[in-house]
């Protein structure tokens, strides 16, 4: 599977934070923003997890497949769910550390917030099942399993090399 991402990469978190935490109304008359993301991520998901699926031999497989529009509800949900997105490509073998994978927004909390802030997270928002439902083995998903097994889970977040 061939990833890639741009080094420039630059997410605006704090934008993003403001707007899920406060959970602002962003509609306007005839426009839903949920409903134009999910158009546009059920584009995406298509073409691309075909794409992957070919590329691995594994026709079948669902990738993306449990995308979810649910807006944070609070300050433990915002940092769990950040706590899922770093460390999801340590969890699927694509990196051995968040630190690693270079299309990480872990790259902009670690120089804005800091290590201590990231492992603070990390330690009072634990994933534990979180997510469980997205990433259980479906048909087609064991090339996926087995290449995350021969890998190994790296540690999380503390985890920084």
């Amino acid at each position: 599977m061939n990833i890639a991402c741009s080094e420039d990469f630059s997410p605006h978190p704090q934008k993003t934070t403001e707007v899920v935490t406060t959970n602002k109304d962003v509609r306007s008359k005839g426009f839903s923003p949920y409903k134009q993301i999910a158009k546009i991520l059920h584009r995406i998901h298509g073409s691309t997890s075909r794409q992957w699926n070919l590329e691995d031999q594994t026709v079948g497989r669902k990738v993306w497949y449990a995308y979810s529009d649910r807006a944070i509800r609070s300050e433990r949900h915002y940092h769990t769910t950040l706590n899922y997105i770093h460390y999801n490509p340590v969890k699927h073998g694509w990196s051995d550390s968040p630190y690693h994978w270079s299309c990480s927004s872990v790259h902009w909390y670690l120089e804005q917030q800091g290590r201590d802030f990231l492992r603070d997270a990390w330690v009072r928002y634990p994933i534990k099942d979180y997510g469980k439902e997205w990433d259980d083995v479906g048909k087609g998903e064991q090339a996926l399993l087995k290449r995350e097994l021969q890998t190994g889970r790296a540690g999380g977040i503390d985890d920084a090399r």
